[in-house]
C-alpha cells in the first residue's frame, strides 16, 4: 500500500519524516485516509480527490468522503463546527461569502436583543437563573413591553436559523469553493503550490478575529446607543 499523509492525501516516500506537501509528521500516515475512493477519482470537471485533499489541507479524510457523497440533488449533511461556529468556521475555510454574510446576521440578531437588555437593567439579577429571569419577564410583562419579547424571540428563531443552516449545507457550500478554486488554481499558469496555500487550506487567524468580532461588536454599539 501506498502510504499517504492523512491531512493532505498526497504520497510520502518511505523515508520521509514529513509530508513533501503540507509538513505533517510521517506518523499521520494512513494506507487509505479516503476510505474507497482512490486519489485519482473524479468528483467532477477533471477535479480528483487528491487536489480535493490538497485543497482542503486539515481532516481531508472528512472533506473528501463528504465531497463525494453530496451533489445537487444531495446537498444535505451535518457539521457540528460550522453549527456551533458559523460564521467563525466559514471564514476558517476560506469560504469568503458565506461567512460574512453569516456574521452579519448573527450581530443583526444580537442588535434585536437590545430592548431587552435596556428593559431588564431595571431589575436586580445577580446570580439570577433562567427560571428566574423568565418568571421576572413574565410578572412584570406589562412594564417590559410586547415589542422588546417579541424582537428577542425573532433574535433567537434568526441565530438558530443560521446555525442550523450552516450545520446542514456546510459541507455543500464548502464543496462548491473547492471546486471553484481547484479549478482557477488549475487554469493559472502561477505555482501551483502557491496558489493551493492562498486559496485552500485554512485561516486560523480569520477565526479568531470572526469569534471577537462577533462577541463584541454588539456589546459595542450597545455601549454607544444605550
Amino acid at each position: 500500500n501506498v502510504v499517504r499523509c492523512r491531512f493532505c492525501g498526497n504520497e510520502m516516500e518511505d523515508d520521509a519524516n514529513f509530508c513533501p506537501h503540507c509538513r505533517a509528521p510521517r506518523e499521520n500516515a494512513t494506507a487509505n485516509p479516503f476510505g474507497d475512493i482512490k486519489k485519482d477519482t473524479v468528483l467532477e470537471d477533471g477535479i480528483v480527490a487528491e487536489e480535493l485533499a490538497r485543497f482542503t489541507l486539515i481532516n481531508p479524510s472528512r472533506y473528501v468522503r463528504k465531497f463525494f457523497s453530496l451533489n445537487k440533488k444531495n446537498r444535505v449533511s451535518w457539521n457540528w463546527a460550522a453549527f456551533l461556529f458559523p460564521c467563525e468556521w466559514s471564514l476558517y475555510r476560506k469560504c469568503y461569502k458565506s461567512g460574512i454574510l453569516m456574521g452579519i446576521l448573527l450581530v443583526a440578531a444580537a442588535l434585536l436583543t437590545m430592548p431587552m437588555e435596556k428593559a431588564l437593567s431595571q431589575f436586580v439579577l445577580d446570580n439570577a437563573n433562567y427560571q428566574q429571569v423568565m418568571a421576572l419577564l413574565l410578572e412584570n410583562s406589562d412594564k417590559i413591553g410586547l415589542l422588546p419579547m417579541v424582537l428577542s424571540l425573532v433574535s433567537g428563531a434568526i441565530t438558530l436559523g443560521v446555525r442550523i443552516f450552516a450545520g446542514v449545507f456546510g459541507d455543500y457550500i464548502y464543496r462548491g469553493t473547492a471546486i471553484e478554486r481547484i479549478k482557477a488554481i488549475n487554469s493559472s499558469p502561477d505555482e501551483k503550490d502557491d496558489l493551493y496555500r492562498k486559496m485552500g487550506g485554512v485561516n486560523i487567524i480569520l477565526f479568531l478575529v470572526a469569534y471577537i468580532a462577533r462577541s463584541y461588536i454588539p456589546a459595542i454599539i450597545f455601549m454607544f446607543l444605550g
